[in-house]
């Protein structure tokens, strides 16, 4: 993988550099030739700041638009995990500015891991999720830092117990809001929770209230989704 990639960057170098200049050699980085460029730079400094791999920030068909100024690791970390590989594979300055990660393409990756089969198949039952082709930075509006959320089973359990293999979309409702936080859990919509059985169930329990207006009134004595 590396020598391909390692070749491709050569076919773009040695495209756009005239015949009369400097041949590029296999293996051979940016810095080699433009280390000059490098040194004077001022707008933003390079010296001490960014990284000699040019290549990183700028495209090999030409110097602008290069990528601006340091990676937000603290909103998309990049210097570690998956997604700790050059920065031209996820930003296309053909989209525009990469200044809030406007010019970033998720769909695009090379590995062909955010191809939309395999994003439908990864999302079943995930209510707000919908792919869309035009907006190829669109998976950051759910992954904002580029990690996928997990079901917080320390909270509300679904590897284990009544919950278990139960569909996402039979417990998160769409039209109730947003997954994140629970906000749109319908308890109520359940075939065992109807209010006739929940009332039988329930006899005796003081605190215990039916609600159609909130359908996850439940959680309030049964956070965890278990009956105490």
């Amino acid at each position: 993988m590396k020598r391909v990639l390692a070749l491709l960057l050569l076919a773009a170098c040695e495209a756009s550099h005239p015949a009369n200049q400097q041949a590029v050699q296999s293996g051979q980085d940016c810095v080699t030739c433009h280390l000059k460029n490098y040194q004077d730079a001022t707008n933003p400094v390079h010296v001490g700041v960014n990284p000699t791999t040019c290549q990183d920030c700028h495209t090999m068909t030409a110097w602008s638009p290069a990528l601006g100024g340091n990676h937000p690791e603290s909103a998309f970390p990049i210097a570690g995990g998956a997604h700790m590989i050059p920065c031209q594979s996820c930003h296309n300055s053909a989209l525009g500015s990469s200044t809030g990660g406007q010019n970033t393409d998720c769909i695009g990756c090379h590995t062909g891991e955010h191809t939309q089969a395999k994003m439908d198949a990864a999302h079943t039952g995930v209510t707000d999720y919908q792919f869309d082709s035009t907006m190829p930075h669109f998976c950051l509006t759910c992954h904002p830092d580029g990690k996928a959320a997990s079901h917080p089973e320390s909270k509300f359990p679904i590897a284990s117990g009544a919950h278990r293999d139960i569909p996402c979309n039979h417990c998160h409702d769409s039209t109730l809001g947003s997954d994140i936080g629970g906000m749109n859990v319908n308890c109520i919509g359940c075939h065992s929770h109807s209010m006739a059985a929940m009332a039988s169930t329930h006899s005796g329990v003081g605190r215990y209230l039916w609600s159609d207006a909130d359908k996850k009134f439940c959680l309030t004595c049964h956070p965890t989704g278990r009956g105490g």
